[in-house]
C-alpha cells in the first residue's frame, strides 16, 4: 500500500534525528577512550575533506596534548599496532555492550568515526583551531574530538 509522500518524509526525517543524536552520544565514549588510553591527550586529530564538494572518508592523523606535541601518529600506524596502554574494565565494558571491536585497535575506532561522520560531515566533528596545528597544516583539512576522562558514574557528557 503506498503512504503519501509527506508521511514518509516525516517519518524519514524522524528517523534521521534519531540516528544523529545516538551518533553524537558517541563522542564521549571515544574522548573517554581515548583518555584512558593517553592521559596527556587533548585531541584525537583526524584528516577528513574540506568541504562537502570533496568529501572523503576521515583518516586518523594523530593524539596530540594541549601544546600540539604528537603522542601518536597515524602516519606511523599500519593497520595492525594498537594503541599504547589498556582500558579500565569499566570503560572496556561499556564497547563490549556497543560493539564487538576493539577500541585499542586505531581500525576499529576509525570505522566508528567514520560512521559517525558520514552520517552528517562536518557536524560532529569541529575543524582544529589553528594555534594547535604543526607548520605545514595551515590548509589541511584537520578535525578533532577532544580527548577528556569519562564524567563521574551518574553524569552524562
Amino acid at each position: 500500500m503506498l503512504r503519501p509522500l509527506s508521511e514518509m518524509h516525516t517519518a524519514l526525517e524522524e528517523a534521521e534525528e534519531q540516528v544523529l543524536t545516538a551518533a553524537h552520544a558517541m563522542l564521549p565514549l571515544v574522548s573517554a577512550t581515548m583518555h584512558a588510553l593517553f592521559p596527556t591527550g587533548a585531541f584525537l586529530v583526524l584528516h577528513g575533506a574540506a568541504g562537502l564538494s570533496d568529501y572523503e572518508e576521515l583518516t586518523l592523523n594523530s593524539v596530540r596534548d594541549t601544546t600540539g606535541e604528537v603522542l601518536w601518529s597515524g602516519a606511523h600506524w599500519d593497520g595492525c599496532e594498537l594503541f599504547p596502554g589498556a582500558l579500565p574494565a569499566e570503560l572496556a565494558a561499556l564497547w563490549s555492550e556497543s560493539t564487538a571491536e576493539d577500541p585499542t585497535d586505531p581500525g576499529a575506532l576509525l570505522w566508528l568515526l567514520r560512521r559517525i561522520d558520514f552520517l552528517a560531515p562536518y557536524d560532529h566533528l569541529p575543524e582544529l583551531p589553528g594555534d594547535l596545528r604543526h607548520e605545514g597544516e595551515a590548509e589541511e583539512p584537520l578535525r578533532f574530538i577532544p580527548v577528556a576522562p569519562a564524567p563521574p558514574a551518574g553524569e552524562t557528557a
